[in-house]
């Protein structure tokens, strides 16, 4: 009975950990920059290149949604990211690409943080 309440709190406080169907930021500002809404300020704040227009011509911005995006991220990447632009794509039909310079495992990010820690290593 012990072993089962403290398996319940567990999976709680696990839960708790677990983002739900809110949108991180980086999926709220690829929605963004993929609808391609006119007065979107996310996307208005990001500069525009078109292949088809002569460099330094500056030619219309495209109005119509995006139906593909790689996003990469410089710096530390995520599973948690990844995972939320994933689960956006799958429900908008889209297709996502997600990179970053620094993709670290759970594991590997609690080792870098345990080397940090060491004296000497910057703690």
């Amino acid at each position: 009975v012990v072993i089962g309440s403290l398996l319940a709190a567990a999976a709680s406080n696990v839960k708790q950990l677990i983002p739900t169907d809110r949108k991180l930021p980086i999926t709220t500002v690829l929605e963004g920059l993929m609808e391609q809404r006119t007065g979107d300020k996310i996307a208005e704040s990001f500069e525009y290149l078109d292949p088809k227009v002569q460099p330094g011509a500056k030619g219309p911005r495209l109005r119509s949604p995006f139906k593909q995006a790689l996003v990469f991220v410089v710096g530390g990447g995520n599973f948690v990211e990844a995972q939320s632009l994933q689960d956006w794509a799958g429900k908008t039909g889209r297709h996502v690409v997600y990179g970053a310079t620094d993709f670290v495992s759970p594991v590997g990010f609690m080792e870098e943080l345990a080397e940090l820690g060491r004296p000497g290593r910057g703690g």
